[in-house]
């Protein structure tokens, strides 16, 4: 016999949160000083790289940290389920409970949610232990999207850390501004990162979930449109002086999608756009 699956829903998530507190009252202390130099750490990495995060790449990263060894994610599990009941500093969104998570692969059941994020709390923590940056990156917009930005820009910088390569983060650019002025337009990159190889250079990453037009002509944000602005700030170097940088570092595009067709329409509008400049925008 076969059974439907649950939808787990936002109803279930909050029905889910009382019984919770119902059976095992565990109300967030009032003094964070108990927090341990570890779970700073954590809430501090969420804070850098994107604002979201997921036990499997936090486990990551402190294991590259030399925090400890143990090869499955266990106690990393229980320090995020600290951290969210007894600390309060993070949270669990509640968008993943009503919709499958970015990678399209998530089950909506019972098990205790993958994704958190900075609570409010969690950022008076930063704050008052001067670990907040004003130019991390901010979770803000579709879910989806700044789900899957997040989660690919930690793994750009786990990557990097892992294989011996030197990563520069958005919040050690320190840019003036968050965007780029583009004649009347203003351009903001999802993230902006350097990789030395050992030669520096700059990446402004763009995530795409299959959302977004090719064509230039529709009145919404479209890749066609996306490509011009990238190609006048190449050309122009419109990004110089922006950032804590060297003003000849050779700019690139890196773009994810999750759309085949999309990323060969991407393609076709770089081809199209900027075939001189085909080599510095890079899709996957």
């Amino acid at each position: 016999m076969t059974v439907a699956a649950h939808r787990y829903t936002k109803k279930d998530f909050k029905d889910t949160l009382e019984r919770r507190r119902r059976n095992a009252p565990r109300q967030p202390s009032d003094d964070v000083s108990n927090l341990s130099l570890t779970k700073l750490k954590i809430l501090e990495f969420i804070h850098l790289y994107g604002g979201f995060t997921t036990i499997e790449l936090v486990h990551k990263y402190l294991l590259g940290e030399g925090v400890f060894r143990l090869k499955d994610t266990r106690y990393t599990s229980k320090l995020l389920l600290e951290m969210f009941h007894d600390h309060g500093v993070i949270e669990k969104p509640e968008e993943q409970f009503s919709v499958k998570n970015p990678y399209g692969t998530m089950k909506m059941n019972h098990v205790a949610s993958l994704v958190y994020k900075v609570s409010e709390r969690g950022e008076e923590v930063l704050k008052s232990t001067g670990l907040w940056n004003k130019h991390a990156p901010r979770a803000h917009g579709w879910y989806k999207h700044q789900m899957m930005t997040a989660c690919i820009y930690q793994m750009f910088h786990i990557g990097a850390r892992d294989s011996g390569i030197q990563f520069t983060s958005q919040h050690e650019l320190r840019a003036k501004e968050k965007f780029i002025q583009v004649g009347e337009v203003k351009v903001y990159p999802d993230a902006v990162f350097v990789l030395h190889l050992p030669k520096p250079f700059l990446f402004f990453f763009e995530m795409d979930r299959g959302t977004e037009k090719g064509s230039k002509k529709a009145s919404r944000k479209t890749w066609g449109k996306s490509i011009e602005f990238y190609k006048s700030i190449f050309d122009k170097k419109l990004h110089r002086g922006n950032y804590d940088l060297p003003d000849d570092l050779l700019p690139f595009l890196a773009t994810v999608t999750v759309d085949s067709n999309m990323e060969r329409r991407i393609l076709e509008n770089i081809e199209a756009e900027y075939p001189e400049g085909f080599a510095r925008m890079l899709v996957h």
